[in-house]
């Protein structure tokens, strides 16, 4: 995970179980941090579709709660 703002560059790894086609995505890193805030778990599940769509944040297991979580655009 990459991050740039006026004030400097973050990098975060974080360690994923990956199904699907590779995806290169970027969200706003605020509302990714409010969704964590607010999960009382160490695991969640991100389902993804597209670059541009909507992605779902759920728990690993169970349904106590749903996340929506809008990406943005950047051009590489």
């Amino acid at each position: 995970m990459n991050s740039r703002a006026e004030r400097g560059d973050v990098r975060e790894e974080l360690p994923v179980l990956f199904h699907g086609q590779p995806l290169r995505i970027s969200f706003n890193s605020q509302y990714l941090m409010d969704v964590i805030k607010n999960v009382e778990s160490e695991e969640i599940r991100m389902c993804f579709q597209t670059n541009v769509s909507p992605c779902i944040v759920k728990p690993k297991e169970g349904n106590r709660f749903t996340f929506l979580v809008l990406p943005i655009r950047t051009f590489d």
